[in-house]
């Protein structure tokens, strides 16, 4: 974090596969996750997955990520704080079924994994479809994070 409680970019905290990128040529560098984090590459890596230069085509390079901070989320408890009896068991199988599966479910419920908004969106809209007013309803938690979900 900044001193002024924004995400920083660091190599320490991408996904395992992510791949990050060394391309100085490329004219989207600035705006590009996988750069910023290429740029934060600890000295003692030799070798690894990256974006090759090969990527850039004509000044444009098809992975691409743009560097964004998100809104997480994690937590379904406050979601169904107002779900009627009836719909309260279809709707835990219908989030089960866009994470995954039952286990991934927990792993979201707990934060172990968090939501990225779009995903957000998606089981809001699972809430819709039964009738439910989604403008009220939110996540147990939230944080501001870089969107390392590129790879």
């Amino acid at each position: 974090m900044n001193n002024d409680n924004t995400p920083t970019v660091s190599y320490k905290d991408t996904p395992p596969d992510f791949s990050p990128c060394f391309v100085s040529e490329c004219p989207k560098r600035a705006e590009c996750i996988r750069y910023a984090v290429g740029q934060t590459f600890p000295p003692g890596p030799r070798m690894g997955i990256c974006v090759f230069p090969q990527s850039l085509q004509d000044g444009e390079c098809s992975y691409f990520y743009p560097l964004r901070t998100i809104r997480e989320a994690w937590g379904f408890d406050p979601l169904f704080y107002d779900v009627k009896a009836r719909d309260e068991t279809p709707l835990r199988q219908s989030i089960e079924r866009y994470v995954g599966s039952r286990s991934a479910y927990f792993r979201y419920n707990h934060g172990i994994r968090t939501l990225t908004p779009e995903q957000q969106d998606d089981i809001l809209q699972l809430f819709a479809e039964r009738g439910y007013d989604t403008s009220e309803l939110h996540f147990a938690n939230y944080r501001e994070t870089i969107d390392y979900h590129a790879d």
